[in-house]
């Protein structure tokens, strides 16, 4: 009776964690929107990711808490693996907002802006700010924006 119910107790962890990560499935541990049709999951690997471009870039994704844990920078597990991360975050490293539907991320859009940590802030999708990535969370405003 003891194993059934610690097997019991071992797949509500398993489906705790899932359902976890699988809580914002469509933004990857440092906010990259999923690519159109794709969302995090495993498949087949040991670690959750998804999509972010139709280049095939893929970035992880967070299967556990995303905060501190005991170091100075955010990380939250993706399976087997750990990554930076951070909360979705609406601040430009020099203070300006970006737009509601584009927060702060890695977003790749290589014909727009290079691999940068960044948002939109025009509705246009135009112009376009740093923000500071999860693994420098103090950043100053020496970035350039184009």
């Amino acid at each position: 009776m003891d194993y059934i119910l610690h097997l019991v107790g071992l797949l509500l962890l398993v489906q705790c964690i899932q359902t976890v990560g699988a809580s914002n499935n469509l933004y990857t541990s440092r906010n990259t929107k999923c690519w159109a049709g794709s969302s995090c999951g495993y498949k087949g690997s040991l670690y959750s990711w998804c999509y972010v471009d139709a280049a095939w870039h893929w970035e992880f994704c967070c299967t556990g808490v995303c905060g501190y844990q005991g170091q100075g920078y955010k990380w939250c597990k993706s399976g087997s693996r750990y990554d930076f991360c951070s909360e979705p975050s609406y601040t430009t490293s020099d203070g300006r907002t970006c737009i509601s539907d584009h927060p702060c991320g890695s977003h790749y859009y290589p014909k727009s802006v290079p691999h940068i940590y960044w948002c939109y802030i025009d509705k246009e999708h135009t112009k376009y700010a740093p923000c500071c990535p999860p693994s420098y969370p103090d950043c100053n405003d020496d970035l350039e924006e184009d």
